[in-house]
C-alpha cells in the first residue's frame, strides 16, 4: 500500500492536468436509473419522484443517491406526467386497460386510483390550481376535479378548435392551456375558453414568473421554435430566444425566483432577464434530451429518456442573484496545510466588501460543511474547517473537495485533500 504523502502527491499531480471543468462540480449521473425512460420528474418536499415509461415510479430522498421503486396500488406504469398539490402527489398514465389518474398522500408508498369517472383514455398533461385538479386527455378533453380525482367534469367549451392540450400554467384568476393549435385562456376555471394571440404552434410548455406568461411553440412545418413572452395575459407576444438554437423545442419550463430553465432535446438553458438572454447549462451532460427538471436543494436534477436522472449543484448556476462561472482565483484562496489530516485553515483576501459564503463541496457538488456566511469587509480573511466537527458524514472520506468562496458576484474555487 503506498504511502499517504506518495498518495497526496499523485493526486495533486493528476489535480494540476486535470481540465478546469472536472474540478468544479457539474451535471453528474445520479445511480440506478441509467437506461430507464424518464417521462417525468416532481419534487414534493424532501422527496424526488421520477415517473418513467413502463416502470412506474422511483423515489429518491437523499439527492439521488438511491432510488426506490415505489409501484404499491399503482395499475398502470406508462407514467406521462406527475404533479404535486400540498401532500398529495399525482400521477397520469398512458395505454392499457386501468385507469388512467393516481394519487399517493405518503410519498409514494403507496396509490390509489383518482380516475373517479373519467374516460379511459391517454393523460397528456395535469395541474392543480387550488382546490382544483386538471387533467387533458387525448381524445376526450379537458376535465376538472374539486374533490381530488374521485369526479370529474368535462371542462373544454372553447377548446375545440385547439386540438390536445398538452400543457397548463395559472395566472392569479387565469388558466392557461398550451395546446396544438396555440395558447387558450380560461377565467372560469376552464368552463369556458378562449384563443390567446399566439395560434398555428404546438405548446408542450407553459410558465408564469410574476405577471409574465413564457410558452414553448413550435411548428414543424417550418421547423420555428424557441420561446414566447406575453406580459398581458395572453393578448400578445414577444419571442425572446437570444442565445437559443434555432428551432428548439422547450419539453418544460422551471421557475425559481427570477430564474427560468427550459428543458429540451438540446439541452437545458437558463435565463435571469425574462428571456433576454439564455445561456448553456450543460456541462457534463452526455445526453442533451432533457424531458424535465426539478429543485431539490441545493441541487436541479434533470430527467433525461433513457440516459436516467442527473443532478447538478444550482449554486454551480446561480451565485450572488446572478449567473457567474467559476472564476480566475482573484482572492488568493488559499488553504493549509493541504493535505490535511483533521483540519486546515482557509484564507483569501476580496479586494471589496460585500456578502460572502464560504463552503466546502465533494466532487459530486454536494455540500458538506458551510464555513461561513455574511458580511466581509476587503482584506484578508480566515477560517477552519475542522472536517471531523464542522462538516456532514459526507466529509468522513479521505478524498478530493473543493473550498467555494462565493462574493460580489463571483465564485472562485480551490481543490482541498482530505486524508484520513
Amino acid at each position: 500500500m503506498l504511502p499517504k504523502r506518495l498518495i497526496a502527491f499523485s493526486v495533486f499531480a493528476a489535480l494540476a492536468v486535470m481540465p478546469t471543468c472536472v474540478l468544479h462540480a457539474q451535471w453528474v449521473q445520479t445511480n440506478g436509473l441509467d437506461g430507464k425512460r424518464i417521462s417525468c420528474l416532481a419534487v414534493n418536499g424532501t422527496v424526488i419522484f421520477v415517473g418513467t415509461s413502463g416502470e412506474g415510479v422511483f423515489r429518491s430522498t437523499d439527492i439521488g443517491l438511491i432510488w426506490v421503486q415505489v409501484n404499491s396500488g399503482l395499475g398502470n406504469l406508462e407514467l406521462s406526467t406527475l404533479a404535486v398539490s400540498g401532500n398529495v402527489i399525482f400521477a397520469g398514465t398512458t395505454g392499457g386497460w386501468g385507469d388512467r389518474v393516481y394519487l399517493s398522500k405518503d410519498s409514494g408508498a403507496s396509490w390509489i386510483s383518482a380516475s373517479g369517472n373519467l374516460p379511459k383514455d391517454d393523460i397528456e398533461a395535469l395541474f392543480t390550481q387550488g382546490t382544483n385538479v386538471f387533467v387533458s386527455t387525448f381524445q376526450n378533453g379537458v376535465f376538472r376535479s374539486t374533490d381530488g380525482g374521485f369526479n370529474w367534469f368535462a371542462v373544454d367549451s372553447g377548446l375545440e378548435s385547439g386540438g390536445i392540450v398538452l400543457s397548463f400554467a395559472g395566472l392569479g384568476t387565469n388558466l392557461f392551456a398550451g395546446c396544438q393549435a396555440g395558447v387558450f385562456r380560461s377565467t372560469d376555471s376552464g368552463t369556458s375558453w378562449a384563443k390567446t394571440g399566439l395560434t398555428n404552434a404546438t405548446v408542450l410548455a407553459l410558465a408564469v414568473l410574476n405577471t409574465n406568461l413564457f410558452a414553448g411553440p413550435f411548428n414543424v412545418s417550418n421547423d420555428s421554435g424557441g420561446v414566447s413572452l406575453s406580459t398581458d395575459n395572453g393578448t400578445h407576444w414577444t419571442a425572446v430566444n437570444k442565445g437559443l438554437p434555432d428551432g428548439l423545442i422547450v419539453g418544460s419550463f422551471l421557475i425559481l425566483d427570477k430564474f427560468i430553465f427550459i428543458a429540451s432535446g438540446n439541452g437545458i438553458y437558463l435565463t435571469t432577464d425574462n428571456g433576454s438572454y439564455w445561456m448553456g447549462m450543460n456541462t457534463g451532460l452526455s445526453d442533451t434530451a432533457v424531458c424535465s427538471l426539478g429543485l431539490f436543494s441545493p441541487n436541479l436534477f434533470a430527467g433525461i429518456s433513457g440516459s436516467g436522472v442527473w443532478r447538478r449543484p444550482l449554486s454551480e448556476m446561480i451565485a450572488q442573484n446572478a449567473v457567474a462561472e467559476p472564476t480566475a482565483n482573484n482572492y488568493g484562496v488559499q488553504s493549509y496545510p493541504n493535505p490535511f489530516s483533521q483540519s486546515t485553515t482557509i484564507s483569501f483576501t476580496p479586494d471589496a466588501s460585500g456578502h460572502a459564503d464560504v463552503s466546502v463541496v465533494n466532487l459530486l457538488g454536494v455540500e458538506v460543511a458551510r464555513i461561513f456566511s455574511g458580511e466581509l469587509a476587503a482584506g484578508e480573511h480566515r477560517f477552519t474547517w475542522d472536517a471531523a466537527t464542522g462538516g456532514s458524514a459526507a466529509a468522513d472520506a479521505t478524498g478530493v473537495y473543493e473550498c467555494l468562496v462565493r462574493m460580489n458576484g463571483r465564485i472562485e474555487e480551490l481543490p482541498i485533500m482530505l486524508m484520513r
